[in-house]
């Protein structure tokens, strides 16, 4: 490392420390960056801007989650494991005009928002029955794993809700019925279980959280689901799911 390196690499240091609160003895790669102060866009914005102030480097500092990661950022060194894929190019599937998407049927939403807090906590989220009851084995491995497994569980729920707002063939869907699938590229995708099979929905989805709210959107429309699963949908007989008064959320009124 040449000097004007071994300089650089003191001033990130003691730009690290200061943005965590801790001593500069304590930085190391494997500290997480994953906090509520950047976890956002505009965290994200605001640790580039320190960057660029303190470093004189520009860099991107999207899906940046330890020090590790910035550091090989800002020394130009490749990405450690778990950092920002290169985007994807855009399936042709999507690369549709706005007339064609409008003579190919319209096109559906729903949105579904949820405070984190109104899911219970629990000692262990296996045996939980609200969570064995309204997620599937491979969300709740999912979720349970995470640093606070509510956020996960609740953007979840939210997909969920989303899902049978955005169209009235899911709405007899039992919430175990409906799960969100993370895909090895890291996006997500909703899928519905007829049987012992889970289909693909066929909708889009996006999900977004902090530590006390949750939310997400699903939109369908003219790529819907495939003839075979809508023949599914119609067919097979589906677990009713609870019966609803109004809008107030489910969760609501099991917990108050």
């Amino acid at each position: 490392m040449t000097e004007s390196n071994e300089a650089l690499e003191q001033k990130f240091a003691q730009l690290v420390a200061e943005l965590l609160g801790i001593p500069v003895a304590q930085v190391a790669d494997d500290v997480s960056l994953d906090t509520p102060k950047f976890r956002t866009s505009a965290g994200a914005a605001i640790l580039a801007t320190a960057v660029k102030s303190r470093l004189g480097k520009t860099v991107s500092t999207a899906g940046v989650k330890t020090v590790g990661q910035l550091r090989a950022a800002v020394f130009g060194e490749p990405i450690p494991d778990g950092g920002p894929k290169a985007a994807e190019a855009t399936p042709a599937a999507v690369r549709t005009t706005p007339a064609q998407r409008l003579a190919a049927g319209p096109i559906t939403c729903g949105v579904d928002m949820e405070d984190v807090a109104t899911l219970p906590e629990a000692p262990d989220y296996w045996k939980h029955e609200f969570y064995r009851e309204h997620f599937s084995p491979e969300e709740i491995a999912y979720c349970a794993g995470q640093r606070d497994p509510r956020q996960h569980f609740a953007v979840r729920w939210c997909a969920k809700e989303a899902l049978k707002k955005c169209s009235p063939r899911f709405m007899k869907l039992a919430f175990s019925q409906i799960q969100v699938a993370n895909r090895s590229d890291g996006a997500v995708a909703l899928e519905v279980r007829v049987g012992e099979k889970w289909h693909s929905s066929g909708c889009a989805l996006s999900l977004s959280h902090t530590p006390t709210t949750a939310v997400a959107m699903v939109v369908g429309g003219q790529d819907g689901p495939p003839a075979q699963t809508n023949s599914i949908y119609a067919s097979a007989p589906l677990p009713a799911a609870p019966a609803t008064q109004g809008r107030r959320s489910l969760l609501r009124r099991i917990f108050g």
